[in-house]
């Protein structure tokens, strides 16, 4: 099986770690073969330092509040406006409840 560089770079964890399938590993050991770019990231795989786990007390200090208080006010708002859209549906229902009342009296006194 041919494989592109790309396919073998994306390969090459897992055949590094032992977890690729024997039809990956084939194919990734043909393409090491003939492709020495691959070759070289093949042996540099896995030299390079993990990364350090942040620690929370030592990574730097944002200043947050701004955006906090930008979020509560747009919050704030959307409330105000969702709870203005309730009420005016309920004024509208109570309203044609009312009228079509009146039309039905209306026409039962007729």
């Amino acid at each position: 099986m041919i494989i592109t560089c790309d396919m073998a770079m994306d390969l090459v964890s897992l055949y590094k770690d032992g977890l690729a399938s024997e039809d990956s590993k084939s194919a990734v050991k043909q393409h090491l073969k003939i492709c020495p770019d691959c070759r070289k990231f093949y042996a540099q795989y896995g030299s390079q330092k993990p990364f350090n786990k942040v620690n929370i007390y030592d990574a730097p200090s944002f200043d947050l509040s701004d955006k906090y208080s930008v979020l509560a006010k747009h919050m704030r708002k959307r409330h105000v406006v969702s709870t203005a859209a309730v009420i005016a549906v309920i004024a509208v229902s109570v309203a044609i409840g009312i009228f079509g009342t009146i039309k039905m009296l209306d026409a039962s006194e007729n």
